[in-house]
């Protein structure tokens, strides 16, 4: 199925973190409305806005989840260094 990569990061220093993880494809498979997008959107949003945003977007729009089984992470945290970065 393959191979892929998420990351995350903060590129404001001295804030600078990163943490990305990489593994293969386990499965694939539609999103759903209700299991899926809206409570991604709520997380990140909360949830009026989470909703208004869900509920903007287009109808018919195709999305899927992928799952992955992490086999490589990378971290790197500079605001735990003295002084900053």
């Amino acid at each position: 199925m393959g191979v892929f990569t998420l990351v995350a990061q903060t590129e404001t220093p001295p804030a600078y973190r990163y943490v990305s993880v990489e593994g293969p494809v386990t499965s694939v498979r539609p999103a759903t409305l209700d299991g899926d997008r809206r409570p991604m959107a709520r997380r990140y949003l909360g949830v009026e806005l989470g909703d208004r945003f869900v509920e903007s977007g287009a109808e018919g729009e195709e999305n899927e989840v992928f799952t992955m089984r992490p086999e490589r992470w990378r971290t790197v945290d500079y605001t735990k260094l003295p002084g900053g970065f």
